[in-house]
């Protein structure tokens, strides 16, 4: 699966969940760095960088999810493994703690992705 093709399923299942608004950063000169989705869940921003299999955030996407973070933003890494076909990693910020989603085979139940978001808020 492209990281594309991940976002679209990720923005897809979000336009199902009231009170969420999600959409895709698009990269550029002048969005470097910035997370590739970002929205808002109630009030509460929401800041999601998403990565397959391995791979890791740039430093400046790291620092930019930092900055977010510290203004109160609910900031997450979105990992997908083509090895396990089934499951999303979703990590906060924070390395000692994440959580695994299970997903179907075309759509994201985000409604756990919006769980562990209010458990930070």
């Amino acid at each position: 699966m492209l990281e594309s093709k991940m976002i679209k399923i990720i923005l897809d299942s979000a336009k199902k969940i009231e009170g969420l608004r999600l959409i895709k950063i698009h990269g550029g000169q002048f969005s470097a760095g910035q997370p590739d989705i970002s929205g808002c869940y109630y009030g509460k921003r929401i800041e999601l960088e998403c990565k397959i299999a391995t791979n890791k955030p740039t430093k400046l996407q790291a620092e930019n999810l930092k900055l977010w973070y510290i203004s109160g933003a609910f900031c997450a890494i979105i990992t997908y493994d083509e090895s396990q076909p089934l499951v999303f990693t979703v990590s906060p910020l924070e390395d000692s703690d994440f959580r695994i989603f299970r997903i179907g085979k075309t759509k994201v139940d985000l409604h756990n992705l919006i769980e562990g978001i209010k458990n930070y808020v």
